[in-house]
């Protein structure tokens, strides 16, 4: 017999020391690469992590401009606009940038309602009849009563299907809230007064009537008298008035985007429904409006309160869990918000009562991204130290996490190589090697598998084990990418080591015959 070749030995050593230099250079280099990764995580401050968190957020969705506000205990930390109010002029958008505000305005409303039954001119428990004798509803062919409290939590039954009105062939004479509301007289309502949550505009258009037929002015009148001039909002106006110069340079144009092209838009609106959803504003002029939400004065702190009462649950709501008058509501979170959309604008305003926090988003495009947006930064708001906390940790032991992801990476790439060695092995020699027996492989299939569902499931719950209602969208702005990657990839080598290790089992030599 030959005797079979053997390299020489200096090729072996040359081949162990390249190996062992590489080895030594990537471990340099990940530490270096932990060390300052980890060193400017930690010293990120809250307003550099929201400003990424909404660049992030405009570019996913192509939001041309927004502006955004941000309160800590009472305190604004931010106030900022991003973007462009204005693309074709290249007008950036600014802290006093105004948008329509959409469904926010229907706080306002609320809130009217509320002073009017303080003051004794609004029975909250009485029909809507009681303030316009001349509107009748009509539940399974019979007239019924809807009450204010029930317009007020959105249970009226009223739906804006009821309305014929078309926006577009609707005359002017006729666009106005009084024919607005008219539109519904007779209507058939879709649910037993009380009974059901049904979000519609046409409740707080109703609301803004009553609020006309008892104060005996205008709606936006009785608004700016009331609510906006006692807070010094006094650049905030209704859609139906006209701007005046300072106004209608800071107003934003409202986008819409169609076949993937972003152009400016001005659809058609009804004026009647200016109480559910046509106030404009800026961030700067809500600020005393979110303030005083949250920290109302002596004489207005029981109005506030009670505006803050669920008086319905919305059980298919993704957002909250109930509404009360303008407001949606997570009391166990002492969350007090409200969405708001209309086809070329979008806001959303979201309150945290207890910690004093809040977060003001005005976009002048209507995208799915806003609300997601605002729940990452109230998260922000409430959980940065906790996130800047363990970021000095990583810096702290950013060689052990160096060297772990050193290893981690040697491990993984080691089961990468070897799954590819079983595979072309088997490939060459599937005459030599055969599979185990049906039930041998099934049950190292099942096992394997369960294996792998529980790392999958277990690597998407990971950031609320770390801080609580973290998810993954705010854990990879808020975390030290070190940190992220030692998580990510020890999930990873987990899967890959369980498909090698499987597939080791698989497979067995064929006895010699």
């Amino acid at each position: 017999m030959k005797n079979r070749s053997h390299p020489p030995y200096y090729i072996i050593l040359l081949f162990t020391l390249s190996t062992m230099l590489f080895l030594g250079i990537a471990l340099m280099l990940i530490l270096q690469s932990t060390y300052s990764a980890s060193r400017q995580s930690s010293r990120q401050t809250l307003n550099h992590s929201a400003n990424q968190q909404i660049h992030q957020v405009m570019k996913q969705q192509d939001i041309p401009g927004m502006s955004v506000l941000m309160i800590q205990h009472g305190k604004v930390i931010l106030n900022q606009g991003y973007g462009y109010q204005n693309l074709s002029k290249h007008q950036h958008a600014t802290k006093n940038t105004q948008y329509e505000i959409a469904s926010d305005t229907k706080a306002f409303t609320g809130l009217a309602i509320l002073q009017l039954a303080k003051e004794h001119k609004v029975d909250l428990k009485a029909p809507v009849a009681k303030y316009i004798p001349w509107l009748h509803l009509y539940y399974k062919g019979r007239q019924t009563d809807v009450t204010i409290e029930q317009l007020l939590s959105q249970t009226s039954g009223i739906s804006d299907s009821l309305s014929s009105d078309d926006e577009e062939s609707l005359p002017k004479s006729k666009n106005n809230l009084k024919d607005r509301v008219k539109s519904i007289n007779h209507a058939s309502l879709k649910e037993t007064p009380g009974q059901q949550f049904n979000y519609a505009n046409m409740n707080y258009n109703v609301l803004g009537y009553v609020v006309e037929q008892v104060s005996h002015q205008s709606y936006e009148t009785y608004i700016h008298q009331h609510i906006l001039k006692p807070l010094h909002m006094q650049q905030t106006y209704f859609k139906t008035e006209k701007p005046t110069a300072v106004q209608k340079r800071a107003l934003s144009k409202g986008y819409v985007e169609e076949h993937g092209n972003i152009q400016a838009d001005r659809p058609a609106y009804f004026k009647g429904d200016t109480p559910a959803a046509y106030m404009i504003s800026s961030t700067t002029d809500l600020i005393p409006w979110v303030q005083y939400q949250l920290k109302p004065g002596a004489s207005s702190r029981s109005i506030i309160h009670q505006s803050h009462q669920q008086i319905a649950e919305t059980p298919f709501d993704k957002n909250a869990v109930g509404y009360g008058s303008g407001w949606f509501l997570n009391p166990e979170s002492h969350q007090v918000l409200h969405p708001g959309t209309l086809p070329n604008y979008a806001s959303f305003i979201l309150l945290n009562t207890k910690d004093q926090n809040a977060v003001v988003i005005l976009a002048n495009l209507n995208s799915p991204g806003i609300s997601g947006l605002a729940k990452a930064l109230d998260h922000q708001l409430a959980y940065f130290n906790e996130h800047q906390i363990l970021n000095h940790y990583v810096e702290q032991h950013a060689t052990l996490i160096g060297i772990a992801l050193w290893l981690l990476s040697l491990i993984s790439t080691g089961c990468l190589i070897g799954i590819g060695f079983l595979f072309y092995h088997f490939r060459q020699h599937r005459r030599t090697w055969r599979y185990r027996s049906f039930i041998a492989n099934s049950t190292i299939i099942l096992i394997s598998s369960v294996i792998i569902i529980s790392v999958c499931i277990a690597l998407e719950q990971t950031p609320v084990h770390i801080i609580h209602t973290l998810n993954w969208d705010i854990a990879l702005i808020a975390f030290s990418p070190p940190f992220i990657l030692v998580i990510l990839l020890s999930f990873c080598t987990s899967v890959l080591l369980t498909v090698y290790l499987s597939l080791l089992l698989l497979w067995k030599k064929k006895a010699r015959q």
